[in-house]
């Protein structure tokens, strides 16, 4: 949910739907795609064979995927306290205070 409406993934229909509040829902198929999380496990697989071939720069850190998993507790959290700011930051920091690792 969004201050303007809420963006929804569909991930049976494979449709992203837009419903603006107060307005007319609308929806974007999505091409189909080959393999898990919608395509991005291939993509995954692409980056990693260019890095280990080519040298080309590795895609996905994982300090990226620590970050948007963080991202989306916090915005669960945030829903579970009424929609309430969470400093995605500290909120990071409350899980790494946790399993006793200080480092970033």
């Amino acid at each position: 949910m969004c201050e303007k409406g809420e963006i929804r993934g569909l991930e049976t229909t494979k449709e992203i739907e837009i419903a603006p509040f107060g307005g007319d829902v609308q929806k974007i198929k999505l091409e189909d795609s080959f393999g898990g999380h919608g395509g991005a496990d291939e993509g995954f697989v692409h980056s990693f064979m260019d890095t280990y071939l080519y040298g080309k720069p590795f895609d996905s850190l994982l300090s990226m995927s620590i970050e948007s998993h963080v991202m989306a507790f916090a915005a669960e959290a945030s829903r579970a306290q009424g929609g309430s700011a969470i400093a995605v930051d500290r909120y990071h920091q409350v899980f790494l205070n946790q399993s006793g690792d200080d480092t970033e």
